[in-house]
């Protein structure tokens, strides 16, 4: 079955740089975009505009119109942190498939809500991080799962990712670590596995969260540890590298990498996925031709694949979303946040 054969329409909730971004992407891959809608009118009349979605996309003045009159199955949702919880709950209850921003929730408390609403409600629920949906650490998953791929490497020792952005970010409940934190540590558990747990963490965090950097170091119960870099007032690289026995395997540009390097004798050896990933995509070349579209393309399409799949099988639809993983990422950020307020109070 062709990739196409699984095109949705969708309706989207947001009119700021993400949802631009995506819904750009939407329109390369040819999907309609039936409705959106934004709490800020004019940005979301600026966007249709800007993205020549007049006469094809229609402008909700509020979410219960979207919902109640939108003929798409599933709702993209880019809107602010603080209501993806909300609204990702009132689409699930009518019925509609999600795809959200991360992070899912601002806390326990709407996390337990989206749990509760998902078992009354099964539906697709998926996040946004391409932290968790990058083809490359999936494929390296495969490797650490297996360990066949590079034998000559020998034993995998320990991952250690580094991440850092000094892009502005306005304050919210759990300020930096939340609004970017959420890639290093999704990048953990995609590689590690849902049940990694922190071992050690030195954060070290200002009171308005704008001069913010330090690490952790996570384990999974099959003792792998990963040393967490994250530096949110500099600009450093942002890498992912595996630590073997005989050499290294470097993930350069994380997250929407589509390359590794493998280190081996002080050879380096380049691992381009770039071809087979836009091949099983089913991907012009000619039309996605970055990092970040075919990046952003391969999470719609997964997630659109996992909806048709769900049509087929209601049975095993908790198996179809990333939710599981959003979770242990959310788990984490607020167990690192839970050591810092203990160092805070000594």
């Amino acid at each position: 079955m062709s990739r196409q054969d699984h095109a949705l329409s969708v309706a989207v909730i947001g009119a700021g740089v993400r949802a631009r971004n995506m819904l750009r992407v939407y329109r390369m891959l040819g999907r309609p975009v039936t409705g959106v809608f934004s709490r800020t009118r004019a940005n979301t009349y600026r966007m249709v505009e800007d993205l020549g979605l007049y006469g094809v996309t229609t402008v909700y003045e509020n979410l219960a119109n979207l919902l109640e009159h939108d003929v798409a199955p599933y709702i993209y949702i880019a809107s602010p942190n603080s209501t993806h919880a909300s609204f990702s709950m009132e689409a699930i209850f009518h019925g509609r498939h999600v795809l959200t921003e991360n992070l899912m929730a601002e806390n326990v408390r709407e996390l337990a809500a989206i749990e509760e609403a998902l078992r009354q409600e099964p539906r697709v629920f998926m996040e946004a991080n391409t932290a968790l949906s990058s083809p490359v650490l999936k494929r390296l998953r495969q490797y650490v799962d297996s360990g066949r791929e590079y034998p000559e490497l020998g034993e995998l020792g320990m991952l250690a990712i580094t991440y850092s952005s000094s892009r502005e970010k306005p304050q919210s409940e759990l300020g930096f670590l939340k609004s970017e934190g959420c890639y290093p540590i999704g990048a953990s558990v995609r590689l590690q596995g849902t049940r990694v747990d922190t071992v050690v963490s030195d954060m070290d965090f200002d009171a308005q969260w704008r001069d913010s950097r330090g690490g952790c170091t996570l384990s999974n119960e099959d003792g792998i540890k990963s040393c967490l870099s994250m530096s949110f007032a500099d600009k450093l690289p942002s890498n992912v590298v595996l630590s073997f026995k005989n050499g290294f395997i470097v993930v350069e540009d994380f997250p929407t990498a589509l390359h590794y390097d493998v280190y081996r004798n002080g050879v380096k050896t380049r691992v381009d996925l770039t071809g087979d990933i836009l091949r099983e995509y089913e991907l012009s070349p000619d039309i996605f031709k970055t990092p970040l579209d075919i990046s952003l393309a391969v999470e719609i399409l997964d997630f659109e694949a996992a909806v048709a799949r769900s049509c087929q099988d209601r049975s095993g639809l908790e198996d179809l979303t990333n939710y599981q993983e959003s979770l242990a990422v959310f788990r984490l950020i607020y167990e690192i946040l839970a050591h810092l307020s203990v160092q805070r109070d000594l």
